[in-house]
């Protein structure tokens, strides 16, 4: 008789999930803040690229003579920080399955249909509800225009900037599943649940030649709109006249520097906490708090001394006081009107309205006597009466028998 053993049915081995991990676990200290993720950054990243075009559109106010184009640097503004949000939620885990390319290709038809909305309230150049048959018949001659074409350019690259550097900065982010895996011991890591290494260093230093190239392009546009070319009727037909530096230039440089210099240190606080978190380092002290706190220190140092730099015929520092007295007056007279107004309507509830005294009646005009005409004397002598001429005077009226 042959014995067998039972088989014992064991139950299916649990797959390893990785924990929740507590709020006040100090691993969470690796993964980037999440203010900065979604209000620092993407707010950085529309000034740095709004900046860089806004330059180009005060060139084109120098060069065509109009101050219409300035205006463009809002809705550029718009398409930078809804470029980011955008980048950002379709970033998420439970957007993975959506057809990027069809949402992007309907938020292009969108934002092109708000910028020919801005440029017609812009340029002021609305059509007639009259011309709706002509404008289904020929759509391209109205709705297409110069401006409409040069903004729409200016905004597709702006579009197009944001979405890859807002990707970039995700790639720089450090995740959760990061976080897990690298502080487990080695030989309780899985390779299966290893991560994808991402290169930040290089992520870190192409973001740097992509602000170097736009410094560079900046530069020029700068230098464009420092000449102007004027006719000299002294021996040469044409001559480069210098210009001074606009005060809008002068606030998009120092925008674009300062804003490339806040994402490069993003960008470098999130590689060193990355090499940080796969070297098995811990982070003693609050190095991200530090971090931030030394970055706008020496943002503000370099901001002082760019204000001082000299720009044209005056200084930077000149025309930031100018505006900052400026905006302190129209502050405090704001202030000042608003507390009398206040204080003219809680004293009017104590004192009740006054009463009314009569009025005594205007005395009515009397008009002036109209001028008579005086006779005016001749000139000529007065006639002499003759015996002949009395005669006829006398005997001229009765009839002769």
């Amino acid at each position: 008789m042959s014995t067998r053993r039972k088989k014992m049915i064991r139950p299916p081995a649990k797959s390893s999930s990785p924990p929740v991990l507590a709020l006040d676990d100090p691993r969470l200290a690796f993964i980037t803040n999440k203010w900065s993720r979604t209000i620092v950054q993407p707010l950085l990243i529309s000034v740095l690229i709004t900046g860089l075009l806004s330059a180009i559109l005060v060139l084109a106010e120098i060069i065509t003579g109009s101050d219409v184009w300035l205006a463009y640097s809002a809705f550029i503004f718009f398409v930078t920080l809804e470029g980011c949000y955008t980048t950002l939620w379709l970033q998420r885990p439970e957007r993975r399955l959506l057809n990027h390319t069809s949402y992007r290709a309907a938020e292009a038809l969108l934002l092109a249909l708000l910028l020919r909305l801005f440029s017609w309230s812009v340029i002021g150049n609305w059509p007639d509800l009259a011309d709706l048959p002509d404008i289904l018949a020929r759509p391209h001659l109205y709705l297409v225009d110069a401006p409409f074409i040069f903004s729409g350019i200016l905004c597709l690259f702006a579009w197009e900037r944001t979405n890859s550097l807002a990707h970039t900065f995700i790639q720089l982010a450090i995740d959760q599943a990061e976080v897990y895996y690298y502080s487990l011991a080695p030989n309780q890591r899985n390779t299966s649940d290893k991560p994808v290494r991402t290169n930040r260093g290089e992520i870190v230093l192409s973001f740097f030649r992509q602000w170097i190239i736009g410094a560079l392009f900046l530069a020029i546009v700068t230098s464009l709109s420092n000449y102007d070319v004027v006719e000299v009727y002294q021996g040469t037909p044409l001559a480069l006249a210098r210009l001074g530096l606009r005060t809008e230039l002068v606030l998009f440089l120092l925008l674009y520097f300062l804003a490339g210099f806040a994402l490069l240190s993003q960008a470098r606080l999130a590689a060193m906490n990355a090499r940080w978190l796969i070297n098995g380092v811990t982070r003693a002290g609050r190095v991200e708090q530090s971090w931030h706190r030394y970055t706008l220190l020496l943002l503000g140092g370099i901001a002082l001394v760019a204000a001082f730099l000299p720009i044209g015929s005056t200084f930077a520092i000149g025309r930031i006081l100018q505006v900052t007295f400026w905006a302190i007056s129209v502050a405090v007279s704001f202030v000042l009107t608003l507390l009398t107004t206040l204080l003219a309507m809680l004293l009017s509830l104590f004192t009740g309205d006054p009463a009314s005294e009569p009025v005594e009646p205007l005395p009515q005009p009397t008009m002036a006597p109209l001028p008579t005409a005086t006779p005016i004397p001749s000139a000529l002598p007065p006639r002499q009466l003759t015996p002949v001429s009395l005669s006829a005077r006398c005997f001229g009226r009765w009839p002769l028998w």
